[in-house]
């Protein structure tokens, strides 16, 4: 076998096992027992024409009283190169709430980045609150060199879990009179 094609070979073969890794990293950030999956929300860019856009996902009619006491623990908020980067830390993220966001990350200038997270009122009944939303930025790029055009596309997603708060059943107390 030709040394380049087996470098090349061993290459596309690490880059694998290293998504791979990062994958299954990524998804240990929303393994809690009690989060349920909502959806994806994503955006695709190509050369000169990066993706960035502001999605939203509804939760479910009814999932609207989340956990206050959940925050997610860690968060991987932007990877690959260029241009790419979010200070987005767990700690912003609403109670309640846990995302996983990925992207694209194969070439040296492809990257992808998720970044102001909001937790809103999707509708009401006019007295309570029937159903949530949950929004996000997400961006990526190819980069914008001339060898760039020639990479593909690039894209960023974001799978996002909700927690609902436990349910507090209140014991009747019963008092006797002696």
């Amino acid at each position: 076998m030709h040394p380049m094609i087996k470098r090349s070979t061993l290459s596309i073969a690490a880059a694998i096992a290293l998504s791979s890794l990062a994958t299954a990293g990524a998804k240990a950030q929303c393994s809690e027992p009690g989060l349920k999956y909502a959806g994806i929300v994503d955006v695709e860019g190509s050369f000169n024409n990066n993706g960035n856009a502001r999605r939203e996902i509804l939760l479910p009619k009814g999932a609207v009283k989340l956990d206050p006491t959940y925050h997610q623990a860690s968060l991987q908020s932007h990877g690959g190169g260029s241009d790419s980067y979010s200070t987005l830390t767990a700690a912003q993220i609403p109670p309640g709430i846990c995302i996983v966001a990925t992207g694209s990350e194969g070439h040296i200038e492809k990257g992808w980045a998720v970044h102001t997270p909001e937790l809103y009122i999707a509708t009401d009944d006019g007295e309570r609150v029937t159903q949530r939303g949950f929004r996000i930025t997400l961006y990526c790029t190819v980069g914008s060199g001339a060898p760039d055009a020639t990479v593909g596309g690039c894209n960023a997603k974001v799978a996002v879990y909700y927690k609902l708060a436990p349910d507090i059943k209140h014991a009747s107390h019963h008092t006797s009179s002696r």
